[in-house]
């Protein structure tokens, strides 16, 4: 066994190749603990005029005391004239922690818009966290993860990220 201490103070320790820090040591605020990124190609399209869920995401090890930084891009495509939206909510208590919306004329053709999500989770729980992108619709049909024969697929990102607060 291994011991790197810094006066008197243990900030590393090595057993049989496995290296852990004490519970004792702190990170400075806004030093990054973990990054988390999550892919998604679940394909949805409904054209529900209330929130539902579509998609679940989670980050596991996390510390209660720091928080969680969520960026999203989500891939779709909205079909004629009308309003979308999109956004992720707490699984534990559904708390909204960040919310996008877009709109299109609806000329005949359908629209392809990226929207983009950040938000924070400002008290997480101890351990996994999961969280549910939700997503609603003025009443045209939207497609989550929208793809044709002419391309591979779409992908929805995801990254969440632990920050000590």
């Amino acid at each position: 066994m291994a011991t790197l201490k810094l006066n008197n103070t243990t900030v590393f320790t090595e057993t049989n190749g496995a290296a852990s820090i004490p519970s004792a040591v702190k990170f400075p605020a806004g030093h990054v603990v973990q990054v988390k990124i999550i892919p998604s190609n679940a394909y949805v399209a409904n054209s529900t005029t209330s929130w539902n869920t579509i998609d679940t995401i989670f980050i596991n090890n996390v510390s209660s005391s720091n928080k969680i930084v969520i960026e999203a891009a989500i891939s779709h495509l909205l079909e004629g004239s009308g309003q979308g939206a999109y956004r992720i909510i707490r699984a534990s208590d559904s708390v909204e922690l960040c919310h996008s919306q877009h709109g299109t004329g609806g000329n005949g053709s359908w629209r392809m818009i990226l929207p983009t999500l950040y938000g924070e989770d400002i008290s997480p729980s101890t351990g996994t966290n999961t969280y549910y992108l939700q997503m609603k619709s003025s009443g045209m049909s939207i497609y989550y993860n929208y793809w044709t024969t002419t391309f591979e697929g779409t992908y929805s990102f995801f990254k969440l990220t632990e920050v000590v607060l």
